[in-house]
Formats: structure tokens, C-alpha cells, sequence
């Protein structure tokens, strides 16, 4: 059984009704899949899993890695393996969701999307994401933000979502702002994957504020 999502609101025999009425079935830590991917109008939302670690690996570029904190650009199979080992530990813990975003026409893997409980605040989000640059300028990033901001915000139940990136990320910033994250200043950052601190700007939005402008980009596809 999968779960529909459009424009962060839910669709459900045709009629799409506010997001958070949505009801999650958590799959057996025994299945392969430890929740039920979603669909959105192109891509499809769904558990990491250890048999996906080469492609993964294959992925993580250097125009890739260069903007994320905790992604090497030495990301080998093994590397990759270990990150899929501790997400699904996250997300049995309730403490995070990762998501493979796949591409429905061909079922290719472009990346990755994760929202986890912030270190300091457990009902705060902090949101992840990255693609191959194959899959840049497609919207497809931000389809799969809103889809996963939206199932995190009802999962986790989050009161609010923050992302943060180095200041040269432009495009990242855009996605956060399509969402509807706000800039809230910037902050240094320690990334793992180049051993050293760097300033990032960082945006957020409340659980309010993302669901009114589901409801108000919705009503203006209506109108």
C-alpha cells in the first residue's frame, strides 16, 4: 500500500484533504522496507536499503559532494553502506526519515532526502537533501522536499523544519524557499566530509506556516 501525496496535501479517492489527517502504517523491522513509500506526481519516496549502496556510491560526485557536510566524496559502496545501516537505525528509532528518491518513469535513483529530530530539539527538523547533477533543473528537489517536510511534519510530529547550507549554494536556498523556509541567519557549521568548520545560512518554517502555503499553492492551481 503506498501513500499519494500532492502539493502537501493528501489525495485520497480523488479528493485531497489536509495533509496531517494522513495516518502512517509503519512496516515490520522483518520487511525490507521500514515505512510505505509515497508517490508524488513524478518521483517515488522509499526506504534506503543495503542492496542500494553501489549505486549510491556511484552518485556522490564531486559537484555533489562539494555542498554537503557529512557526504565524502570518497564515498565508496562501503561508506554508503554504513550510512544506509545508521539511517535505518534513525528511522526505527523514530528519530529521523530518509528517503531514496527514485524517478517514476524508469525507476532510476537520483538521491537522497532526510529530515531528522535536531540535536538540540526534538521537535525541531533538520532537513537534508541531495541529487546527482543528472537530475538538477528538473524540480525534482523541491517535489521531494515538500513531500518529505510534509510526511515529517506528520510522523515526527515536528513543530518546525530548519535546513542549512554553505552561503554560495544558491540553488539550495531556492528549494528551501519554494517550501517555504525563511532565512534565519548564519551559523558555523562543522563538515566532516572536508574536515573543517564552514559558515552556512540557514532557513526554516513552522508546521503552520508550510501547510498554509500547501493550501494557498493548491487553491491557486484551482483557480
Amino acid at each position: 500500500m503506498r501513500t499519494t501525496v500532492e502539493s502537501g496535501m493528501l489525495k485520497r479517492n480523488g479528493a485531497l484533504v489536509p495533509v496531517f489527517a494522513q495516518t502512517t502504517t509503519y512496516i515490520s523491522m522483518n520487511d525490507e522496507d521500514l515505512f510505505e513509500p509515497i508517490d508524488t506526481e513524478r518521483t517515488h519516496l522509499r526506504c534506503p536499503r543495503c542492496t542500494d549502496a553501489a549505486t549510491i556510491a556511484g552518485l556522490m560526485t564531486p559537484g555533489v559532494s562539494r555542498w554537503l557536510a557529512a557526504w565524502p566524496l570518497a564515498t565508496t559502496e562501503q561508506v554508503a553502506v554504513a550510512k544506509i545501516l545508521q539511517a535505518r537505525e534513525e528511522i526505527a528509532a523514530g528519530q529521523a526519515l530518509h528517503f531514496l528518491i527514485e524517478r517514476q518513469v524508469d525507476q532510476a535513483v537520483m538521491g537522497w532526502i532526510r529530515v531528522s529530530r535536531a540535536e538540540t530539539e526534538a521537535k525541531m527538523g533538520d532537513l537534508g537533501y541531495w541529487l546527482n547533477e543528472a537530475y538538477h533543473h528538473y524540480g525534482y528537489t523541491t517535489e521531494a522536499t515538500i513531500t518529505a517536510v510534509t510526511a515529517a511534519f506528520e510522523r515526527l510530529n515536528l513543530d518546525s523544519v530548519e535546513g542549512g547550507a554553505q552561503v554560495e549554494n544558491v540553488a539550495s536556498f531556492a528549494v528551501m524557499q519554494r517550501i517555504g523556509m525563511e532565512p534565519q541567519g548564519e551559523r558555523i557549521v562543522w563538515a566532516s566530509a572536508r574536515n573543517r568548520q564552514e559558515l552556512c545560512i540557514f532557513y526554516s518554517v513552522t508546521r503552520d506556516q508550510f501547510v498554509q502555503l500547501q493550501i494557498d499553492q493548491l487553491s491557486g492551481k484551482k483557480l
